[in-house]
């Protein structure tokens, strides 16, 4: 592995990856142990939900600055082995990467999800560790698709009438017909499986759409702009539009159930189709 490598891995949040490659690169240096420790600390405390997401990005974006700042003591030529499975997360150059896709409001199932992965060995791609300060979300989104090879959608109410994610989906099941990616749902409720959901569904985005024109009219009759809840309005819209096709994609495909008592059973299914 080259120097720009190491570079590229830090940038694209690849954090464990780079840790094992600049270990190799430099064995026994005090700044990069202590900033693996201060890695594994961060990820224990995202997945034990001690800390803000804010929080959490802040000291990530402070451990990518010191890796930056010690990879460029090494050498522009030097080229590092990472055969051979390493043990900080860099093994796994070929194998299955998913990427977890929830509405924050099922955070704690997602943080479960996460580590289930992890003790299997399969790297996760998670909005609190692996967005970029500043960052678009639509830009996050679609970086992920690309990076990942599975994309796990947790599907729930909360998931389904968000915005972000009905996009999210959309986003991933075209990818999957024009490209090699895999899409796999778990459902963390069955009420989507009702025939009276998409009432329900298309009654609160209506409330939520109805809203947000209320307030762009008072903004136009005094003169304020609307630039800030325009995408907002356009992303409810679309939502209401293909809430439909996204509900009967779900139901004409196998979507796994990992609520309550099914966890342990539906993520067990869930780990053999990756590892396919």
């Amino acid at each position: 592995m080259s120097k720009q490598a190491i570079i590229d891995l830090i940038n694209e949040s690849e954090i464990e990856q780079a840790i094992a490659a600049m270990q190799k690169a430099m064995p026994g240096n005090n700044d990069i142990i202590l900033q693996a420790s201060r890695w594994n600390g961060l990820k224990k405390d995202i997945d034990k939900g001690l800390i803000s997401s804010e929080f959490a990005m802040m000291s990530r974006n402070r451990i990518k600055s010191a890796l930056l700042n010690m990879v460029e003591k090494l050498p522009d030529d030097v080229k590092i082995d990472v055969g051979g499975g390493g043990n900080g997360g860099g093994g796994q150059t070929g194998g299955p990467k998913v990427f977890i896709s929830y509405n924050h409001k099922d955070k704690e199932h997602a943080h479960r999800v996460k580590a289930f992965f992890e003790e299997k060995n399969i790297p996760v791609l998670i909005d609190v560790e692996e967005m970029n300060a500043g960052e678009d979300i639509q830009s996050f989104i679609n970086r992920c698709i690309k990076a990942s090879s599975v994309t796990l959608s947790l599907v729930s109410t909360n998931s389904l009438l968000s915005g972000w994610v009905g996009m999210e989906s959309i986003l991933t099941l075209t990818g999957e017909g024009i490209a090699d990616k895999q899409f796999i749902a778990c459902s963390l409720e069955s009420d989507f499986f009702d025939m009276g959901f998409m009432r329900k569904a298309i009654g609160t985005i209506n409330e939520k759409i109805a809203k947000i024109d209320e307030e762009m009219k008072w903004r136009r009759e005094n003169g304020v702009g609307i630039e800030d809840i325009q995408n907002e309005m356009t992303r409810n819209n679309e939502l209401k539009s293909k809430l439909p096709s996204i509900i009967a994609t779900l139901k004409n495909r196998l979507t796994i159930d990992i609520s309550g008592d099914n966890f342990e059973a539906g993520m067990q299914r869930v780990f053999e189709t990756v590892s396919k």
